[in-house]
């Protein structure tokens, strides 16, 4: 994503279990109440611009796309200060309207569970699109799939996982380290 132009990529590792040496990517492990400021300046500024501009989306055309990977969420949201995370947890509703940014959001589906029923969560996170590593995709019901009960073997290859898109799922190839081992691989399941 990074490689594309006009985009930027920050990864928030709260609890440093990834790598730092990515190439075009802001790698940060610490700090997170100022780095979160900062985005949240950049989403208001160009929230504040589409308003200007009539809800239109055009204004922001000249504007870098962000995404931004936040390995261990839940942790994060426990170690901010709490003016922050309010903040923050608005802003991800205005980031939303503008469609400059994009989060993705990584932790243990236990975790993400016990915030489904916030009110920035009900308006921010799509359900039916996502990435699931591992088995038990058919017992959980935090992502929406196409897969349900009727899907008797439940367990994923190793180094594979389900991308779920629209609830639709299918079979990827994991990338590790930046290399793909295999060919790769989008069965529909």
């Amino acid at each position: 994503i990074s490689r594309i132009s006009n985009n930027n990529l920050l990864l928030l590792d709260i609890d440093n279990k990834l790598s730092s040496e990515y190439t075009n990517v802001s790698y940060v492990s610490n700090g997170f109440d100022e780095v979160l400021n900062k985005i949240c300046d950049s989403i208001e500024y160009q929230y504040n611009t589409y308003v200007e501009n009539n809800y239109n989306k055009d204004a922001l055309k000249n504007t870098n796309s962000t995404a931004v990977i936040i390995n261990g969420f839940t942790n994060l949201l426990s170690r901010i200060n709490a003016d922050v995370k309010k903040r923050y947890l608005d802003d991800l509703i205005k980031a939303k309207d503008t469609g400059n940014f994009a989060f993705v959001l990584v932790d243990r589906v236990d975790n993400l569970k016990k915030l489904e029923y916030d009110d920035w969560y009900k308006k921010v996170i799509q359900n039916n699109n996502g990435i699931w590593i591992g088995n038990g995709i058919a017992d959980q019901t935090l992502l929406k799939t196409n897969i349900g009960f009727k899907k008797t073997n439940n367990e994923i290859p190793p180094g594979f996982g389900i991308v779920v898109k629209n609830t639709k799922t299918s079979l990827v190839k994991l990338v590790n380290d930046g290399i793909v081992t295999n060919s790769e691989v989008d069965e529909e399941l």
